[in-house]
């Protein structure tokens, strides 16, 4: 399983945790190149996917609070352009390594893509 992501200075919210999670899974599902079930692309059943993603999600959500602290807030509006970009990027990976995204891959793409809203 993926590890979680942690931090010592943001206290964990588990209700925008929960809120990011289900943006950025329904992101994932709803991208999925030609409507591909997730069992046959990744070899795990949904339930696994899901909590294998929450890591994902859980990355997703402590750099917005980072930024949210350092004064570089994004509008919530922008949660959902942030979670379709990150959804392409989600699949990009995965058609390159037939693998669920790498934590710290995976929070690159975040950088990338909040330094876009963050501008």
């Amino acid at each position: 399983m993926t590890e979680l992501a942690t931090t010592p200075t943001a206290p964990r919210n588990h209700a925008e945790v929960a809120m990011y999670h289900y943006y950025l899974t329904n992101a994932v599902l709803t991208t999925s190149p030609n409507e591909q079930v997730i069992g046959d692309v990744l070899g795990m059943g949904e339930d696994d996917f899901v909590m294998e993603l929450f890591a994902l999600s859980e990355a997703f959500w402590l750099k917005g609070e980072d930024l949210y602290a350092e004064g570089k807030a994004f509008s919530g509006l922008a949660v959902f352009d942030v979670v379709a970009e990150l959804a392409e990027f989600f699949w990009g990976y995965v058609e390159h390594t037939g693998e669920m995204p790498d934590l710290d891959a995976f929070k690159l793409d975040i950088d990338r893509v909040f330094e876009t809203y963050t501008r």
